[in-house]
This record gives C-alpha cells, sequence and structure tokens, in this order.
C-alpha cells in the first residue's frame, strides 16, 4: 500500500539553513553548522544569592550573549537585511556603553521592558515573527515548557520563512533553572574561571537537540575570526585530542576587551585540551553551588 504524500512530507526532515557561526571554531565544529536558527538557545548564568540554594540574584551571561548578538548583527548588516537586535526584559538590559565598541549595535539595538515571563516570550515571539530582527537576547527566568515551545514555533517559522536570514534567539536564565523543563535547542551553563588579568569562563554544553560533527567534517562551515583557533594548536600536538573532540562539552573563553591592542572587543576560545572530566549530561545542583 503506498503511502500519501501528505504523510511522506511529513516523514521527510526539513533542511535547516546554515546557523550562527560563534566565531569559537571549537564550538562551531561541536555544533556542525554554528547555533541552529530554528531553535531556542538558552545560557544559563551565575548565581551570586546567599540562600541554601543561592537563589535570587543572578547575574546573566552577557558578554557572551552581547558577542552573539555583534555577529548576527554584524552579518545582517553584510547581507543588506533588518539588523535590529532585540533585548527584552530588564536583566538582559546591557549598558550601552558596555557594546559601543561593536560597530553600529547601539543604533540597531531596542530594548524592551517586559516584566513576566508571560510578557517577555509574548514579545520573544512577536520580535522573532517580525522579520525586523538579527537577533532576539531575552530573559528567560521562570520561562515554562509552553513559553519556550512557542518561541521554538517562532524561531522554526522565522527560518522557515527566511533562510539563512533568520533572526537567532538567545534566553538567559539563572543557573538554578537548569533542571527545568524546556523546548530549547541548547542548553549551556556559563561559570566563572579564576585566571589573573584576564576575564575567563568555562562554558559547558549541557543540551543539544542537533547532530554532533567529527574532527574530521568539513571546516569551511565554521567561521573564525581568529584563525587557528585552539583545536589546530591540539591538533598539532595529540592527535588522540583531536578524535576526542567529537564528545567534547565544555570550553574555556576569555575577555579581551582590557586589552588596549583589541579596540573592538573579542571574546576567545581559550587553547586547552578537551574536557573529559565533564559529562553530556545534566549538571546537579550540588555541583552548580560548589562551581559558583
Amino acid at each position: 500500500m503506498s503511502v500519501p504524500a501528505h504523510l511522506r512530507e511529513l516523514a521527510t526532515p526539513r533542511a535547516h539553513a546554515p546557523g550562527l557561526g560563534t566565531g569559537w571554531e571549537g564550538i562551531d565544529r561541536t555544533l556542525g553548522m554554528g547555533l541552529p536558527r530554528h531553535g531556542v538557545h538558552e545560557w544559563l548564568g551565575v548565581a551570586s544569592g546567599d540562600g541554601p540554594d543561592r537563589r535570587g540574584e543572578w547575574t546573566p551571561a552577557l558578554t557572551l550573549l552581547t558577542h552573539l548578538a555583534a555577529r548576527a548583527h554584524g552579518e545582517a548588516r553584510g547581507q543588506s537585511r533588518p539588523s535590529t537586535i532585540a533585548w527584552i526584559g530588564k536583566a538582559v538590559w546591557t549598558h550601552p556603553g558596555a557594546i559601543a565598541g561593536y560597530a553600529g549595535l547601539v543604533d540597531a539595538s531596542i530594548w524592551v521592558d517586559a516584566g513576566t515571563p508571560q510578557e517577555r516570550a509574548w514579545a520573544a515571539e512577536l520580535a522573532l515573527r517580525s522579520d525586523a530582527c538579527a537577533a532576539v537576547i531575552a530573559d528567560g527566568s521562570r520561562m515554562d515548557m509552553s513559553l519556550t515551545r512557542r518561541l521554538q514555533l517562532a524561531a522554526s517559522g522565522a527560518e522557515e520563512r527566511c533562510g539563512a536570514t533568520a533572526p537567532i534567539c538567545l534566553l538567559a536564565r539563572p543557573p538554578w533553572e537548569v533542571g527545568e523543563l524546556s523546548a530549547a535547542t541548547t542548553r549551556w551553563l556559563v561559570r566563572p574561571v579564576a585566571a589573573a588579568g584576564v576575564r575567563r569562563v568555562r562554558v559547558e554544553l549541557l543540551r543539544c537537540k542537533v547532530g554532533v560533527m567529527s574532527p574530521a567534517a568539513n571546516e569551511s562551515s565554521c567561521p573564525s575570526t581568529f584563525g587557528q583557533d585552539a583545536l589546530a594548536l591540539v591538533r598539532s600536538a595529540s592527535s588522540i585530542a583531536a578524535e576526542a573532540d567529537a564528545g567534547r562539552r565544555a570550553w574555556t573563553l576569555e575577555d579581551l576587551r582590557a586589552e588596549a591592542t583589541h579596540a573592538t572587543p573579542v571574546v576567545r576560545l581559550v587553547p586547552d585540551f578537551p574536557d573529559r572530566s565533564v559529562p553530556a549530561t545534566a549538571t546537579t545542583h550540588a555541583s552548580l553551588r560548589a562551581a559558583s
């Protein structure tokens, strides 16, 4: 018995447009095509509360989110398409002075005052459906599965309409929401790393709903502003480390804005060997408290 055409179409996976290259080649290689445009990407920040669960105050990963917003904005400008950056919710309102080093980013930014999770999700959904934004960065705290599912559908619809020109959707969440159910395509945990004279963070990929490429994959799809990055150095030092890259889930990044040689803000990948001690499963609350 033949299968109806509409059922065959539903069973056939839709080809997705190229994602947003992060500029961190090791991460782009692991994701295969950068951050997918058809999904939502959650970034868990750092807790600063004093309670038993260290809940209350938290710091979003604004340095990394700004870096990604700037890449989306630059890519959109290069293609002469809408390049608005929407910052939704006061928790992700970065000071204009902090993004002034990125060409045109201040003028392209709009800051939306949305308080409740429902209001923030509504504003983010409208921004994704408007086809006027290059990136939507929202405070995702206390967003449940239904709200993140709405955003995932909005992002998927934008990619289906716009292809490689679709906006990227980034959510900032507090670290204690690591166990919350969500429709996000990727989820990242950001933790500070002690380093003399430079600001470093450890970025751990907790969830990834897209395929992972092997180290032998085509590297031309992994854009980088740093030429030969950490993984190239790792491969030259040890083929074993390179072969393990396909299973890598944690990277160290550093912020070079304090260096006078960098007029434009730079967040780069720090050369190191793959951290095989980091599991691919979600981090527990206990380990979060110890890390923060």
